[in-house]
This record gives C-alpha cells, structure tokens and sequence, in this order.
C-alpha cells in the first residue's frame, strides 16, 4: 500500500507482531482498525461514511458502521496502518492515499476495548483517513461486498444518532 502518515503515528509503523508484544496488548486476543473518511475530507460540511452490515453477518448484523476490521499478521497487514488501507480498499474500493491521524474518545482515549460476539477480547484503534479522489469537488465510487454490508450512505454529524 502507498500512502502517507501523519508524524504522530509513526509508533503505528512499528511491525504489527512488535506492536502486539507490548505490554498493552496481554490481555487481548484480536486488534481491530476503523476509518473515519470524509467526504469533503475538511469542513465546513462533512459528511462521514457508514456502512451496514449484512443482516446475515454473525457479528452485529444490521449495524452501521465506519470501514475497518480486524488486522491481520504479516504478510497479509505488516503494520496497523496496513490494516486500515487494506480494510478500507476491501470493503469500500476506495484507495487510501493519507493516514491523517488517530480518533481519540471524548476523554482523550486512543482506542476502546469490547468483547465481542464469540467473547473474545479485542482492542480498536480508529483512524481519519483521506482517500484517492476524496479532495476533490466529486462523488466517489463506493462498492460493498454484499456479503458483509448491505448498503452504504454519508452522513452528516446530525444525522448519526438516528441509525
């Protein structure tokens, strides 16, 4: 994958295995990444685009929810950020082209920690992420694969609450 970063998330580059070494990491079983795209990437009117999960998917059918997935060991993702630019080209066909920085909760949390549907113990980091096309004045081509989400939409920060 081709992209740039910004300087404050040069600790996600380290290779995902060293990543998940730390420490921090010994009570988790999986990692998770989420890309937060906009479209215009800046304000002052951005929307955020969601997708729903299929009403099949065993985990959170019907859910809406921003681009991403569980990372995966070399050779399939060498870095959390090869996670994201992975996930976000699977799920959406849209190409990564800047990483711009880490979404941080409202208490400054760097990421959120679940179990999720089978109990198992992941840990998300979520990402702003600009994409091919995405600076300029045009609708982007957005394709699901079916299988995990049936549709897709932008929406606007007032809009979320009612999903």
């Amino acid at each position: 994958y081709t992209y740039t970063i910004d300087r404050t998330l040069t600790p996600f580059l380290h290779p995902l295995p060293t990543l998940l070494a730390l420490p921090a990491f010994s009570n988790i079983d999986r990692v998770a990444v989420g890309a937060f795209i906009f479209r215009p990437p800046y304000p002052p009117k951005p929307t955020l685009l969601l997708l729903r999960r299929s009403p099949t998917e065993a985990a959170f059918p019907l859910l809406w929810e921003v681009p991403g997935g569980g990372a995966e060991l070399p050779p399939t993702d060498l870095t959390l950020l090869d996670s994201v630019a992975r996930e976000v080209l699977e799920e959406t066909g849209l190409v990564v082209t800047r990483i711009a920085g880490l979404v941080r909760g409202p208490n400054g949390e760097e990421w959120i920690d679940f179990r999720g549907s089978t109990g198992r113990r992941w840990r998300k980091f979520s990402f702003f992420v600009e994409v091919e096309g995405g600076s300029e004045d045009r609708e982007l081509k957005v394709v699901v694969d079916k299988n995990e989400h049936g549709e897709w939409k932008w929406v606007r920060r007032e809009e979320i609450e009612g999903l």
